[in-house]
């Protein structure tokens, strides 16, 4: 009698055993898909920074441009004005 519930209870470790390590195998499954999407979702981290840091050097290179269009515009406005009043002095 002591024999068959230690039997009994024999078979029911072996059969929890055997689930622990069907869910621990399944665990490890899905951490390895959990590291491939982390990888993925840092790689797109990667491509988006680098998109984001090209964005915003073409766009500092606009601004400057536009900078670079009213300063001049500016120059060319204030020669124009010494000129008139060099002229007024030579009259």
């Amino acid at each position: 009698m002591l024999s068959r519930q230690n039997d009994r209870h024999l078979q029911e470790i072996k059969l929890k055993v055997m689930n622990l390590m069907g869910e621990v195998n399944q665990l490890k499954k899905e951490k390895e898909n959990l590291k491939k999407e982390i990888e993925e979702k840092q790689q797109s981290i990667e491509i988006l920074e680098e998109k984001n840091k090209i964005a915003k050097l073409a766009e500092g290179i606009h601004l400057s441009k536009l900078d670079m269009k009213s300063v001049k515009i500016e120059i060319n406005r204030q020669i124009r004005e010494i000129d008139e009043c060099i002229r007024l002095l030579n009259q």
